[in-house]
């Protein structure tokens, strides 16, 4: 045995060179996605065609202009109206995962997140894990 014949070397040259241009190949096809033009959007609305009518321009009026009242007008009562209070400011709040000790029950799960303030975004039961959103006052209840 002399090792693979003549024909059978090419053979396998010619699929090694054909996988290496797929390879390539594979490389540039999203170059052609990316050039391509966006089609329109569906949901736009269509542009309306300026109204060909003009507007008519008004015209002068003759009436002449009332003369302003020569008695005075009585100035208000200078007692301070309150000034409204300042509403606060929320607290920042952030995402936190809070995870209760086992034998813990869901209902006292969620009573817990409940009586801190914080807000129950997901859970995961088996865990025992809570997704929420707190400020600093509702994670120190938790």
């Amino acid at each position: 045995m002399s090792g693979p014949s003549p024909r059978h070397r090419s053979l396998t040259r010619m699929l090694v060179a054909f996988q290496i241009f797929l390879i390539v190949a594979t490389l540039f096809a999203p170059l052609t996605a990316l050039a391509a033009d966006p089609s329109a959007d569906p949901g736009a609305t269509p542009a309306t065609p300026a109204d060909p009518t003009p507007t008519p321009t008004p015209t002068p009026d003759a009436t002449p202009t009332p003369t302003p009242d020569a008695t005075p007008t009585p100035t208000p009562d200078a007692t301070p109206t309150p000034s409204p209070t300042p509403t606060p400011t929320p607290a920042p709040q952030a995402g936190y995962i809070v995870t209760f000790a086992a034998g813990t029950s869901s209902n006292n799960q969620s009573k817990s997140i409940q009586d801190s303030g914080a807000i129950d975004t997901d859970s995961i039961p088996v865990l025992r894990m809570h997704s929420v959103l707190a400020d600093a006052t509702a994670l120190a209840a938790l």
